[in-house]
């Protein structure tokens, strides 16, 4: 593949990952850039432009639109692309009209808003862990959803009733619970974790604790590894997390964000 690069002019790949939110890829879509069409590449899984010649500095248009899903018209600056050699990468979802959303850095990612589910993972897969499981469970009148397309455990209420959003007593005690690697409920095939971190100016640190406090997050440590804020909720805020995530995301002075969603590795 030919790549060189001048002072303000490159060619490089151009591939465009479009997922639904389920985290599935959407295979049909028709994807163009700056009103070209990029043809759908189905041993790799994304849409791709071959050595296109784009300024660093440019602005482009990406339309995506595909049958049961709204229409997505969005102008990016090149630098907001995840860049490797040669190529240029951006990850963009489909909304239906029912889904919900949550924000990540300046993208809205779409989600299935389910409140009769929770998923948990055991920090264990052991005999006695299992029981463990079964009593809590049971105590809380709770049961295991058999034959779901997900890779961790899914419960229910026995009574088929819905979690409560805000201030859900099942999720509380469970999240205490040092059997489990992780609960809560489900958000793009993972698990939504009670955790978020933020990116902005450190001079403004305190300013966004203030703001954190108004929508139930604690500021618990600056993460080195990502350059972030980390933040965490109470531990019985359900889906009412994205919410108060989406508030912050309204402040300027944030720049991005991460939302903790825990997915089972494929090796266990």
């Amino acid at each position: 593949m030919l790549y060189f690069c001048a002072k303000h002019l490159c060619a490089q790949d151009v591939s465009i990952y479009v997922y639904d939110s389920g985290s599935k890829i959407v295979k049909n879509a028709m994807v163009k850039l700056n009103d070209e069409i990029l043809p759908y590449d189905s041993l790799y899984h994304k849409y791709i432009k071959h050595d296109a010649n784009i300024k660093n500095t440019e602005i482009v248009e990406l339309t995506i639109e595909c049958v049961g899903y709204k229409t997505s018209t969005k102008k990016y600056n090149v630098k907001d692309f995840f860049k490797t050699k040669g190529e240029l990468i951006k990850y963009t979802y489909l909304f239906k009209s029912t889904d919900e959303y949550y924000m990540s850095g300046r993208d809205s990612i779409p989600f299935e808003k389910n409140l009769k589910y929770l998923g948990l993972e055991l920090q264990y897969k052991t005999d006695s862990s299992k029981i463990k499981l079964n009593k809590i469970l049971k105590e809380l009148r709770l049961e295991i959803v058999e034959n779901t397309d997900y890779r961790f455990t899914v419960i229910k209420k026995k009574n088929g009733k819905e979690f409560d959003d805000g201030n859900c007593n099942e999720l509380k005690l469970l999240r205490k619970n040092h059997l489990f690697r992780a609960v809560g409920p489900i958000v793009c095939s993972g698990i939504l974790l009670p955790v978020v971190y933020f990116e902005f100016d450190e001079k403004y640190l305190n300013e966004i604790i203030s703001e954190g406090k108004k929508n139930w997050l604690t500021f618990e440590e600056f993460y080195y590894s990502l350059k972030m804020y980390k933040f965490c909720t109470k531990p019985e805020i359900s889906f009412e997390f994205i919410s108060h995530i989406n508030n912050m995301m309204k402040d300027k002075r944030i720049t991005s964000c991460i939302i903790s969603i825990y997915h089972k590795p494929e090796l266990y």
